[in-house]
């Protein structure tokens, strides 16, 4: 140091002399570091690696970047460090066996951006290393695994809209050895609601969904089927929870109606299956005019057939 060789960043770390006085480590310089040279058993995930995987436009940026770090021994001074990112560390408790659904990833450095290629042979030079992360299928669990304290359910939702391209087989296996009854509830519920095509292939028998029911969160609405409680502002949440056990109690949510306007069919639930055929008296072309149009503007949302 004394020579102008090294520059003290933080306790313990040093680094060659930057052009910019006081210039912030990049987070993935640091992450690349623990991995490569320091060897620490962390692997980026959670909603860092869905970002990194490609679904970044899926998700609203925030005044700050977070990145999730999974493993163990992560040093006491990482979050010291003057860095471009906040570090969140997370153990990996959430799966029995730790390394399923974690690569190592080719990064550009130049470019911040990851590759869809494995790299599993070690690289000389720090432009080449590989960064080891979570792939889709496992990062989507570990981002639900946030939720509700840390990430939203809007968030999620969007992001499993996107995933259409998910393997049935390893998710099956990420599944089965999920520990986290609230996370496997959450991901089928999910995937359901987005109808993708791998839903079918995945196997479910062998997924321990645990027992009771789950209150994700205060004042929602009850999905019979996976025994969660979920927000009520999700949209089209209606067809997918039953909230009303009397038959024919036309006043509270039940099973969603395929309600017909200008010659197109539109789901909706119950209750606004009542609000909007109030329009349609007259039966009349004026009126089911209105009635598009009402629906359109106020659930465009909804799924048309």
């Amino acid at each position: 140091m004394d020579r102008g060789w090294l520059e003290r960043v933080g306790p313990r770390v040093y680094r060659r002399p930057r052009q910019v006085a006081n210039d912030p480590l990049r987070w993935d310089v640091v992450v690349l570091s623990l991995q490569q040279v320091m060897h620490k058993a962390l692997h980026v995930g959670g909603r860092t690696a869905v970002e990194l995987s490609g679904y970044a436009h899926y998700l609203e940026a925030g005044s700050a970047s977070t990145v999730y770090l999974y493993g163990q021994g992560a040093p006491t001074w990482l979050a010291k460090l003057p860095s471009t990112a906040r570090f969140e560390l997370r153990s990996d408790h959430l799966f029995a066996t730790g390394g399923t659904g974690v690569e190592m990833r080719r990064f550009d450095l130049r470019s911040g951006e990851t590759s869809a290629q494995t790299k599993e042979a070690e690289a000389n030079s720090p432009w080449e290393w590989s960064l080891t992360m979570s792939v889709p299928e496992r990062a989507i669990l570990e981002m639900m695994d946030e939720l509700p304290h840390h990430e939203s359910f809007h968030q999620v939702d969007v992001v499993m809209e996107g995933m259409a391209n998910l393997r049935p087989q390893l998710l099956g296996n990420l599944l089965q050895e999920c520990r986290s009854v609230k996370v496997k509830r959450l991901f089928l519920w999910y995937a359901e609601r987005h109808g993708h095509s791998w839903l079918k292939h995945l196997d479910q028998s062998s997924i321990d969904l645990g027992l009771g029911k789950r209150q994700l969160v205060p004042a929602g609405r009850f999905d019979a089927r996976y025994q969660i409680t979920l927000p009520t502002e999700l949209p089209d949440l209606d067809r997918h929870s039953v909230t009303s056990s009397i038959a024919g109690d036309r006043s509270r949510l039940s099973e969603p109606h395929c309600l017909f306007a200008g010659g197109r069919s539109v789901l909706v639930s119950d209750e606004e299956y009542l609000t909007e055929t109030k329009l349609d008296a007259n039966d009349n072309a004026a009126a089911e005019s209105r009635l598009e149009s009402t629906i359109m503007l106020k659930y465009p949302h909804r799924r048309r057939k």
